[in-house]
């Protein structure tokens, strides 16, 4: 059975630079934060809001500096916006961004704060917030951490100027929270709870795990995607739940991936994505149809309140205004390349995959450390790369991408990776040699069976390799330095035969590594056994390690 590279490989998580979709109820305009600059402008290179409307793109906010009185020095803050959200008629803005803390024993120098715009007078509220349709009532999603002295998670209900902390261990679902009547919608211990003016109730009832969620304008349904506890969690379900009379529905159900849910005003239209493309449907399950086929794959997407207008942004970086009734989509925003770069890690000569948007261009070079890594499969949302043999281990190694394309925002396509020579970060599950079945407590290894398990950074191979081309079968590409297993003990007689290592041939950096088991397998209470495995060039070290399930 030929190995996935793919599954083996670390997937820094993929948080869109086009974020914090926002429109008005008909759908005209779009708002969304970005860092990115817009060609030939001078704008600042942090976190701004932007409008897309019938005159096309344009800044709507981004400040360049804030200067506060700290009690100990003059401290200044470019005020980065991370988050915007526009009520259904256009006229009230929440603008969410990080700013310096000028308080006495403040936890942290950076706090999020919203400023709510429309209402009189500008004004500032603790933590990242979302309003109601309507813009009477405005919700925490979570509090600046660690909070200034003083500040708390709440609600407010911006006529009366009333407030209610909301619990702190809640967290927002993915979709709109707020009602027009000041309900909130939270996640409460992997349960969705309503929370009115103090008082907090349980709608749901621990029996499924649910992963997005959001409530109808007027309050009347919830929409929300789920799966079932193991062993079938593989069905994944948009469901609804009606809270006038209690109903409670599946309205899709399958092998799938739904996810972000949306609903329209009068919960009449529901939205999801799923195997990355849209579809909209009914409240009670009738007229399904999918919005989108975009070969980049869509990303993120929203729904307007009237549930007329979809907004998307796909992998490749594009914004899309879709028509719901005549399913006619319109580009609105050109591709807009960028890499997510957070804890990234590779290894010297195995393939590193690195996250992102439009990361598929043709002409697009990669280089790491300075030296050209070759490309083994590029897609909208995610590029593979061979970290070059010959490369340097380091933990601050520049990496960058170039090319020609010309683009509507751009940033510089330049992060560091943390290249490791001789440790091997990521490796998969062990399995049956015979078989390629993984080893699991139900299918335990058995003694004196071979067991194998891929992995990557197991360090330099006896035979030469070149960088770009995928491993020959010969000659043998074992090891240069020798593995040594036991299980996880000092004791000499817990030591496993040799195993054999080397290069899988047709990979790039791929190793295979294979253990014999002996005859007597030891013998644990949960009938799991930690193996650990060191090499000769890093001695005396837990270097890879993981558990094997045993025949008792």
């Amino acid at each position: 059975m030929k190995p996935a590279i793919l599954s083996l490989l670390l997937a820094a998580s993929l948080q869109a630079q086009i974020a914090s979709l926002s429109t008005t109820d008909d759908g005209s305009v779009l708002y969304f934060t970005t860092p990115f600059v817009q060609r030939g402008t001078a704008q600042p290179a942090h976190g701004k809001s932007f409008r897309i409307d019938a005159q096309g793109l344009a800044l709507e906010e981004a400040r360049i500096m804030d200067i506060v009185e700290a009690p100990f020095n003059m401290i200044s803050n470019y005020y980065n916006i991370s988050g915007i959200d526009v009520s259904g008629d256009g006229r009230i803005t929440a603008t969410a961004a990080s700013r310096l803390c000028s308080e006495n024993f403040c936890g942290s120098t950076v706090n999020i704060m919203t400023t709510l715009r429309g209402r009189g007078e500008p004004k500032d509220y603790f933590g990242p917030a979302r309003l109601s349709q309507n813009g009477r009532y405005l919700a925490a999603t979570i509090t600046g951490i660690p909070r200034p002295t003083g500040a708390r998670r709440s609600e407010w209900d911006l006529e009366t100027g009333e407030s209610w902390p909301l619990p702190y261990n809640s967290f927002a679902p993915s979709g709109r929270m707020v009602t027009n009547e000041g309900t909130v919608l939270l996640k409460y211990d992997d349960d969705l709870q309503l929370f009115q003016r103090g008082t907090l109730t349980r709608v749901t009832f621990g029996s499924e795990t649910i992963e997005g969620a959001a409530i109808d304008a007027e309050g009347r349904s919830i929409v929300f995607t789920s799966r079932w506890p193991a062993p079938y969690h593989q069905y994944s379900r948009l469901r609804r739940l009606d809270l006038t009379s209690g109903e409670l529905i599946t309205v899709l159900e399958g092998p799938a991936d739904f996810s972000q849910p949306a609903v329209s005003n009068d919960g009449s239209i529901l939205l999801t994505v799923s195997n990355s493309q849209i579809f909209i449907l009914n409240a009670d399950g009738t007229g399904l149809r999918q919005l989108t086929s975009e070969t980049d794959g869509i990303q993120t997407a929203i729904l307007s309140g009237n549930g007329r207008v979809a907004y998307a942004l796909t992998f490749g970086g594009r914004l899309l205004r879709i028509e719901v009734e005549e399913s006619k989509t319109t580009e609105i925003l050109g591709r807009t390349a960028h890499v997510e770069a957070e804890s990234l890690h590779g290894a010297i000569g195995s393939a590193m995959v690195i996250k992102g948007t439009a990361l598929d261009e043709p002409d697009l070079q990669v280089t790491i450390g300075g030296l050209l890594a070759p490309i083994v499969q590029a897609r909208p949302g995610e590029l593979l790369v061979q970290v070059p043999w010959e490369c340097a281990a380091d933990p601050e190694t520049q990496v960058a991408l170039q090319t020609k394309a010309e683009y509507p925002l751009v940033e510089p396509l330049q992060f560091q990776v943390y290249v490791n020579a001789l440790y091997p970060d990521i490796y998969g599950v062990p399995r049956h040699a015979n078989t390629q079945q993984p080893v699991t407590l139900d299918d335990p290894a058995q003694p004196g069976e071979e067991i194998s398990f891929y992995a990557l950074g197991l360090g330099p191979v006896k035979a030469p390799v070149e960088t770009g081309k995928p491993q020959p079968a010969t000659p043998a590409p074992t090891l240069q330095y020798e593995l040594t297993c036991t299980w996880n003990s000092a004791d000499p007689a817990s030591r496993l035969e040799k195993p054999s290592a080397g290069l899988v041939p047709g990979q790039f950096g791929l190793y295979q590594v294979n253990l014999l088991m002996p005859a007597r397998l030891p013998s644990t209470p949960n009938h799991q056994q930690p193996v650990v495995c060191e090499s000769e060039a890093n001695p005396n070290s837990f270097w890879l390690r993981f558990d094997l399930a045993l025949k008792p």
